[in-house]
């Protein structure tokens, strides 16, 4: 009876059942989760577009009153690692600062004179913030990415 009962008794390790199942279940999680922390990137990607946008805004504003730029027509490319207002001639010099984030629709910049919109009916990666100056002051949709890259 004691032999009988040595082979019965299961062997240390795992089945091939158990590990199937472990399978199952952690595809099963990936496939909940991976649209969600993809949804949360994507805010990010956005609120970092808007945040780049209000402060080129803000500094368009402040070039404006200080007459950093002229009061005239213009573009200019907003640099994000100078936090000033460049040129356009000089848009070689100003490093892209779009992360990519895909949502269609405009939105009004947050705390931004003069109903600012963001744009965001285009891809945004590896774009640069353009400004522009119309008659002295900021129009509706005059900061946004540019679309001519």
């Amino acid at each position: 009876m004691m032999g009988m009962w040595k082979k019965m008794k299961r062997r240390g390790g795992f089945t091939i059942t158990d590990l199937l199942i472990v399978a199952a279940v952690a595809a099963i999680a990936a496939a909940i989760g991976m649209p969600i922390l993809n949804q949360s990137f994507e805010k990010g990607r956005e609120k970092t577009d808007i945040a780049n946008l209000t402060t080129a805004c803000y500094e368009a504003q402040a070039a404006l009153v200080t007459g950093k730029i002229p009061k005239g027509n213009g573009a200019y490319y907003f640099d994000i690692q100078s936090g000033v207002l460049m040129p356009a001639e000089e848009k070689s010099k100003v490093k892209p600062c779009g992360q990519g984030t895909s949502k269609q629709g405009y939105m009004l910049l947050p705390d931004c004179p003069d109903e600012v919109y963001y744009n965001c009916t285009l891809d945004t990666k590896g774009k640069r913030i353009r400004v522009t100056v119309m008659d002295g002051k900021l129009e509706k949709y005059a900061v946004r990415f540019a679309v001519d890259e």
